[in-house]
């Protein structure tokens, strides 16, 4: 497991983001792209809370639902704004096909799986997410 978290830090997307080294363009995309998903994985995660069985785990589920969305209204206001973009404009500019196709697929194991192994495959799309937004900017090794 250690190998693999220490290839996802090297990766260059990754790095460009640690570094401060990633062109502005592919950091507005990636902006953009991380609000759809947070919006898109909070409704996930408020998914979850309908179909748990425990009450607690319904208003853990909620609670983190409504955290998303905190933070991304939050965070990404700040970071728009600094490249040029409104929250509204961010809003309405489409979803890229991964980022939609992602958060298809984690509604859809939503839908037909247990509770863990959809928090464990969102976590595991966000990676793949950010990996397709390296390889569409061209900053893949």
């Amino acid at each position: 497991m250690d190998d693999i978290y220490a290839a996802i830090l090297r990766h260059p997307f990754v790095a460009g983001l640690t570094d401060g080294s990633l062109p502005r363009e592919a950091f507005r995309h990636y902006i953009v792209q991380d609000a759809h998903y947070l919006r898109g994985y909070a409704r996930a995660l408020a998914l979850c809370g309908a179909r748990a069985e425990e009450p607690r785990d319904t208003v853990m589920f909620g609670a983190h639902a409504g955290g998303a969305i905190a933070a991304e209204q939050s965070l990404h206001a700040d970071l728009l704004a600094d490249l040029g973009l409104t929250s509204e404009a961010a809003a309405t500019a489409p979803a890229c096909r991964v980022t939609s196709s992602v958060l298809a697929a984690m509604l859809l194991a939503i839908c037909g799986s247990d509770t863990l192994t959809t928090v464990v495959s969102s976590t595991s799309m966000k990676v793949a997410n950010i990996t397709a937004t390296a390889t569409i900017h061209g900053l893949t090794s």
